[in-house]
């Protein structure tokens, strides 16, 4: 190995860590935000939906486009950093609504950079430890918005509601730079990938399954935990941005454990549909719980249940769905599951804000929440009863969103 490859590994895990941070920095308080510019409950919702949307138009395309041309950083520099300061520096400015659901759709564009981030790290490694490159960018994904939850929220409410937006242009500003002093790794190029080949991915029953369960969780997760649950928290229980803040900082947190536990031979060994069906009945009852929670402290623990379900059998789902697949292919098959669960994202916060135009009424949001996730839980039942056995070579602990 060369020497340099340490280096540019810890870079690239650095610039992974800022991707997420920028990212997410604004997220605690960014439903609040749009409120205070005038967005109804209703329009919260379509604005939240922009940042799915995107990543369900980008993902594919440019798997598709990064297999053939063989390269990942482009990518990163300009979708990722450069949309993510662009958004965050239009928002922070111009905080109407429109101008909100712009900034959220290029911070989706910037989010759909991620399937560059994890195929071009995992080419500082073996195919033998592709498990171990994964996992470590998928921590990446966890801590960045756990630190930005964390930081966002208090930095909102003692600096003013548009600094939290500032810092994430600079934090994009540096992600670049960091960026700019990793080389490019360039791959096997691949021939032009078909979309007839691309959908021929989603035959295999097993894919489409955990496709569509990934996309449902996501639906949960963007609509009832991260959109509306800081509103019902604001309205209902009084809560503060700090407070707001460490509510996202929570579902970041639980994902810490849960993708470390999703990845131990213990969990392997168990009976994968079980272990699924469990979790997903566990979200259900989460997004079923919150409208009827009447302290801070049972929305923080309806929370930590919700994320830490999601986040143990997502990397299930994930692993599934890529398992086999050959090298040139890897940056279009991610990018086909990682565009099926944003339809979740997309349709979460959209599906939710309608029932919840009201203010007082955000219960039948959550309560479809619940039936959406109890719908993936029934959906377990079409898969084998182990199937992943024969694919430990590919099992990974998560993934980013």
């Amino acid at each position: 190995m060369k020497k340099s490859v340490p280096r540019q590994r810890r870079a690239l895990v650095l610039a992974a860590v800022l991707f997420w941070l920028g990212n997410y920095f604004f997220v605690p308080t960014f439903p609040t935000y749009c409120r205070s510019a005038g967005a109804s409950v209703a329009a919260v919702g379509v604005i939240a939906s922009a940042y799915g949307l995107a990543q369900l138009l980008v993902r594919i395309p440019l798997g598709m486009v990064s297999d053939r041309i063989g390269r990942q950083k482009v990518f990163i520099l300009t979708l990722g950093f450069g949309c993510l300061g662009i958004a965050a520096a239009a928002m922070a400015l111009y905080p109407t609504p429109g101008v909100l659901f712009a900034g959220r759709l290029l911070s989706g564009i910037s989010a759909s950079a991620w399937v560059s981030f994890t195929i071009l790290y995992a080419g500082y490694y073996d195919a033998e430890q592709g498990q171990k490159a994964i996992a470590i960018m998928t921590l990446t994904s966890v801590i960045g918005p756990l630190i930005a939850n964390f930081t966002g929220g208090a930095v909102s409410e003692t600096l003013g509601p548009s600094v939290p937006f500032w810092m994430a242009l600079g934090i994009s500003l540096i992600g670049g730079l960091v960026m700019f002093w990793i080389p490019e790794q360039k791959s096997t190029a691949g021939k032009a990938v078909t979309v007839r080949e691309l959908l021929s991915v989603g035959k295999d029953r097993t894919v489409l399954t955990v496709s569509l369960i990934a996309a449902l969780l996501q639906f949960a997760a963007f609509g009832a935990g991260t959109t509306f649950a800081p509103l019902l928290a604001e309205q209902k229980l009084g809560a503060s941005d700090t407070e707001l803040g460490i509510l996202a900082a929570i579902m970041a947190a639980s994902g810490i454990p849960a993708t470390l536990l999703a990845g131990t031979a213990a969990i392997r060994r168990r009976n994968t549909r079980g272990v699924m069906l469990i979790c997903l009945l566990i979200n259900a009852a989460s997004c079923a719980a919150f409208p009827f929670v009447q302290t801070l402290w049972g929305v923080y623990l309806v929370q930590f249940l919700s994320g830490f379900a999601r986040n143990l059998v997502f990397p299930i789902c994930m692993n599934l769905s890529i398992a086999g697949v050959e090298d040139t292919r890897k940056g279009s098959a991610m990018g086909f599951f990682q565009a099926l669960y944003s339809l979740g994202i997309f349709l979460g916060p959209l599906a939710i804000g309608n029932p919840g135009s009201s203010d007082n009424a955000l219960t039948g949001g959550f309560l479809l929440s619940a039936g959406i996730v109890f719908v993936g839980a029934a959906l377990v039942f079409l898969l084998p009863r182990n199937p992943s056995a024969g694919q430990q070579q590919t099992e990974s602990n998560g993934v980013g969103s």
